[in-house]
């Protein structure tokens, strides 16, 4: 399921022909009926109707598959969505924001709950974005001394990963990866993330 909201990330998502089969698998679902309803989805929607209800739409007809498809129906919506606004990328958005009560609803009001719960997210998105941005700024502005062999590689990973355990590089160990990160916690620039005296993870 990770694969398959980072694949939502893409550019490609939803443009090329190998996404109607590839997608069902990301949610260890079976690529029938869900290629058919994908393959058919510009035809029967892009064109005729607001962006947003479009992709609310495209959303409720996978919903209609069943309690186990609604992974599938909230990256459907935020990629449709995307798609139908001429966007290069889609962005996660409405998974986190939208009621488990509005999987009930029909309708306007399913577009209704989509709606609000995209304003929401969008809102928080923006928010979120110019945290990262600040945080990632700085980071690449610190000044280390001594940097260790892999730092470079970890704070690339640190801007691109939304958590990153502490783990051995092509030419440091993974106690070194620890130090790095523990000394970037402690100046402020990266985040830990569990709360966990072992097995921690961290990110901006």
């Amino acid at each position: 399921m990770l694969i398959g909201w980072r694949a939502l990330g893409e550019a490609r998502a939803l443009r090329s022909a190998e996404w109607p089969a590839r997608l069902p698998g990301f949610f260890d679902l079976s690529p029938e009926p869900v290629s058919v309803l994908l393959q058919d989805l510009g035809a029967r929607f892009v064109g005729r109707a607001h962006p947003m209800r479009f992709a609310a739409q495209a959303a409720r007809d996978v919903l209609a598959l069943g309690p186990a498809y609604r992974g599938l129906a909230l990256w459907l919506a935020d990629a449709a969505l995307a798609r139908a606004l001429g966007q290069d990328r889609p962005v996660p958005l409405l998974a986190p924001h939208l009621p488990r009560s509005a999987f009930r609803l029909e309708g306007d009001a399913w577009l209704a709950a989509c709606a609000r719960a995209w304003g929401r997210a969008a809102v928080a998105a923006i928010d979120l974005h110019v945290d990262l941005a600040r945080r990632a700024d700085a980071l690449r502005a610190a000044n280390l001394r001594r940097p260790g062999k892999d730092t470079a590689a970890i704070i690339t990973a640190l801007q691109s990963e939304d958590a990153l355990a502490a783990q051995a590089g092509k030419e440091a160990s993974d106690r070194a990866a620890r130090r790095l990160l523990g000394r970037l916690t402690s100046l402020g620039l990266v985040r830990e993330l569990t709360g966990r005296p072992t097995f921690r993870l961290y990110g901006l």
